[in-house]
């Protein structure tokens, strides 16, 4: 018998959702082979799938909780029947284990989210569990937060379930070049690229954000204040001294650089100009347990592939991620000027000042 993930999307982080990105977290439906006959389960116990990446610098904290569903209807109208998605009766609880062993609680509250992407398991209801950061009680703990475990409990009434999950707080990720709190005019060409530069550790995932950020000004004379962003990801890697620190560069070349805003920038008829605005960088280090999730639900169908988790009673993913940002990074007049007028970016009507 081989298992198969239902769906490979692998779902944005919840701190996205406030912000107004879509996510879609994978329903874990499974299909059993056994040699060329597909035979699906039928009428079987729903099984709780979890998604929570936390980022202790955010204000607010999202889970989101779904079920697995079966039955003999079609998959499409069974995914649109809200009651087969969500659970009625939760209690959902947040910890805080710093070093000493001292726990600091909240409780989740469900919240639905009124902007959603369209589509067959993200219409209708697209429920989360939240909870305020400042409404833990810090003890006058120098590392509140930084330093320790988060854990999450609920308490599943439909199916009379406990669930528990834990996942380490992990340090912050070291920019040496950008250096935070440090704005720069960025200058880069073919013979001289950007060069982004960080310590990384064997055992953790890392990604490196670069938020394009940019006005669009319309032909009705209002202005829109917009952002793209470029993704790259470093996985974990086997090394005997895991938790050793190694110097990574990234280097951002003016092609590659101008490549990736035209790759998301589509043109607007309602759009007169556009113009620039700044550049963060972001470092994101993350558990292993997400980049291990990513890679099963994303992998291909035609391979054996056990979707991970590390959530007991359940599945999915729960874990958490620190961040470092450098912000406000400007464009140098000539690397502007090579955005206003090259070939590759020159459609987009970006303007020089």
């Amino acid at each position: 018998m081989k298992w198969y993930p239902g769906n490979k999307t692998l779902p944005e982080s919840l701190t996205s959702l406030i912000l107004g990105i879509a996510m879609t977290l994978p329903l874990a439906v499974f299909i059993v082979s056994c040699d060329n006959e597909l035979v699906p389960y039928k009428n079987s116990p729903p099984v709780p799938v979890i998604y929570g990446v936390l980022d202790p610098s955010d204000s607010i904290f999202y889970v989101k909780l779904e079920r697995t569903f079966s039955g003999d209807s079609d998959a499409m109208v069974l995914a649109s029947d809200e009651s087969k998605r969500y659970f009625v009766s939760v209690s959902a609880r947040l910890d805080y284990l710093n070093n000493n062993n001292e726990v600091a609680s909240i409780n989740l509250v469900p919240m639905d989210l009124s902007e959603k992407q369209d589509g067959i398991f993200t219409s209708g209801r697209n429920l989360i569990y939240c909870g305020h950061k400042n409404d833990f009680t810090n003890n006058g703990d120098p590392d509140f937060l930084v330093k320790g475990q988060f854990e999450l409990s609920l308490y599943i009434e439909d199916i009379n379930q406990q669930i528990r999950c834990v996942t380490e707080i992990p340090s912050k990720p070291v920019f040496v070049e950008p250096k935070p709190g440090i704005p720069t005019k960025i200058f880069f060409s073919n013979e001289t690229p950007y060069r982004i530069i960080f310590y990384r550790q064997s055992y953790y995932y890392y990604e490196v954000v670069i938020l394009f950020k940019y006005f669009e000004n319309l032909i009705d004379g209002s202005s829109e204040q917009k952002q793209i962003e470029f993704r790259t990801m470093y996985p974990p890697y086997n090394s005997p001294f895991p938790f050793n620190e190694r110097w990574v560069e990234q280097h951002l070349t003016p092609q590659v650089f101008l490549n990736r805003i035209a790759r998301q920038i589509n043109t607007n008829e309602k759009v007169d100009s556009r113009r620039f605005s700044s550049i963060d960088f972001i470092i994101r280090k993350g558990n292993p347990d997400y980049y291990n999730y990513f890679h099963s639900v994303n992998a291909d169908l035609s391979t054996e592939v056990r979707p991970q988790s590390n959530i007991s009673n359940g599945m999915g993913v729960f874990t958490c991620f620190a961040s470092t940002v450098s912000s406000g990074h400007t464009l140098n007049s000539a690397a502007l000027y090579v955005l206003c007028n090259d070939s590759t970016t020159r459609h987009l009507k970006f303007v020089y000042p």
